[in-house]
């Protein structure tokens, strides 16, 4: 991956110029993983983003992505705008040792990332309640409670490659498997969390629409909550951040849930994040006993509000 990564970076300054009229000065990676994101910097200092995806994405849904993202930007709900090419696609291919990758190329997004002040997560929750009051407008992938349970049984058959995570993983799946999920249908971000949130003279707008679909907002609510909740704390309320996101939302969205309405997305979201991790074979010996020990505080809070979560032994 590391000489994958050189020569990307190495030949990145001429496939820009060539497909882009972008003349680079500078290139570097800023996020490694299973998509790589690039920092390209001109002569001007105009920085652009390039996001060489080698998860498996279709040139018809990165089009959507660019399309979609571009469209919230005119509603202010999306912070950077996808660039097209020379021959005005959104979608290029960049070959790098004999591998094609597609790519989709970002102008920079304004103003500086979320953090966990109050005043960014009550932004936050504004543009989220905007972007669920939206027409649903593009053909983006339906994520119903059917899809969600589709999810499931796939995940069913994921393999940990450890014994004692293997028995926690399948002991969550057969709890999400009794829960109903929230059925109203909105447009949903995907993947709100503060490091897809910039913040520009205190308005928030979001980056990175690859999970976007059409879903229940409590999925939304859920991962940010997710991201927000300190799941170590003791007691089962929610923490300052998480309690001033979700009632920022409400206000602004009009929409009030519940948290044992939001519970099963929280808990199908603690599910695919270990799934992510194994798939993606980011799992070490070192690392598993922290993941059960993470995963074992989320459920010590979160089944006091799933149904038949409480009599759970997870």
């Amino acid at each position: 991956m590391d000489s994958e990564i050189n020569r990307l970076i190495l030949e990145m300054p001429t496939w820009l110029n060539a497909h882009y009229l972008i003349e680079a000065t500078e290139c570097e990676i800023i996020v490694p993983g299973v998509n790589l994101v690039f920092s390209a910097l001109t002569a001007s200092k105009t920085t652009y983003y390039i996001k060489v995806f080698n998860r498996e994405r279709s040139w018809a849904s990165l089009n959507l992505e660019a399309k979609l993202c571009n469209d919230l930007k005119s509603h202010a709900i999306s912070a950077a705008a996808v660039l097209t090419n020379r021959s005005n696609d959104f979608v290029t291919v960049m070959t790098v040792q004999d591998q094609q990758h597609l790519v989709l190329v970002f102008e920079q997004a304004p103003g500086t990332q979320s953090t966990y002040l109050e005043r960014d997560i009550q932004s936050a929750a504004y543009t989220l309640a905007r972007l669920h009051q939206l027409p649903i407008s593009h053909l983006l992938p339906c994520y119903d409670h059917q899809a969600k349970h589709a999810e499931i049984q796939r995940l069913l058959e994921l393999n940990c490659g450890d014994v004692a995570l293997q028995q926690h993983y399948l002991k969550l799946i057969n709890l999400v498997k009794t829960q109903d999920f929230h059925h109203e249908m909105v447009l949903c971000h995907g993947d709100p969390r503060p490091r897809n949130i910039f913040i520009e003279h205190n308005v928030s707008k979001f980056i990175d629409f690859e999970y976007a679909c059409i879903s229940s907002p409590c999925m939304d609510v859920a991962i940010m909550l997710w991201n927000l909740q300190r799941w170590d704390k003791d007691g089962t309320d929610l923490t300052t951040s998480a309690a001033v996101f979700l009632n920022a939302y409400s206000q602004y969205s009009n929409r009030v849930f519940t948290l044992e309405e939001i519970a099963p997305d929280l808990l199908l979201h603690e599910i695919k994040k270990i799934a992510f991790l194994v798939q993606h074979g980011c799992l070490t010996p070192h690392i598993i006993p922290k993941i059960l020990k993470d995963s074992a505080q989320v459920m010590k809070w979160l089944r006091l509000y799933l149904s038949n979560g409480v009599n759970s032994n997870v």
